[in-house]
C-alpha cells in the first residue's frame, strides 16, 4: 500500500516530497566557488559525468587533496561578469589549492580566509 512515508499517495492524496540537499557555494568579486562533489560533476557534465568530466577534476574527485578526513577540494566553477575580473571570464572548473599562499582546506575555510584578508588582492592557486 502506498503511503506518504514510502512516496505513495496518502489517504488525502498527499505525496511525501523527496529530501533535498542545499548547495554550498561562495561568491566573491564574481568568482563562484563550490566543493567538488558528485552532485557538482553531475550538474556540470550530465549523467555520463564519469567519462565527460575533465581528467584533472576526476583525479581530484577520486584522490582529492585531502590531508584530513573533512577536507574538501574547492573548485572555482565559474567567473561571473564583474568589473574586478575582466578578462578572467573563460576560467571554469579549476581546483583551488591556496589563497594568498595559505592552503585551502574546504569551502568554509576559503570563506574565512577571504573575510580575514588584509591584502589588496586575492591570489588563488
Amino acid at each position: 500500500e502506498a503511503s506518504p512515508k514510502n512516496g505513495g499517495g496518502g489517504a488525502d492524496g498527499e505525496v511525501a516530497a523527496p529530501a533535498r540537499r542545499t548547495s554550498s557555494y561562495f561568491i566573491v568579486g564574481g568568482l563562484v566557488f563550490v566543493p567538488l562533489s558528485e552532485a557538482f560533476l553531475r550538474s556540470e557534465y550530465g549523467d555520463d559525468w564519469e567519462s565527460k568530466a575533465p581528467i584533472v577534476l576526476m583525479e581530484r574527485f577520486v584522490n582529492g587533496l585531502k590531508r584530513h578526513e573533512h577536507d574538501q577540494v574547492v573548485v572555482l566553477s565559474q567567473v561571473l561578469a564583474h568589473a574586478v575580473n575582466v578578462g578572467y571570464e573563460s576560467i571554469v572548473n579549476c581546483c583551488v589549492s591556496s589563497l594568498n599562499g595559505e592552503r585551502v582546506t574546504d569551502l568554509k575555510h576559503l570563506v574565512r580566509l577571504v573575510t580575514a584578508n588584509k591584502d589588496p588582492y586575492l591570489h588563488f592557486e
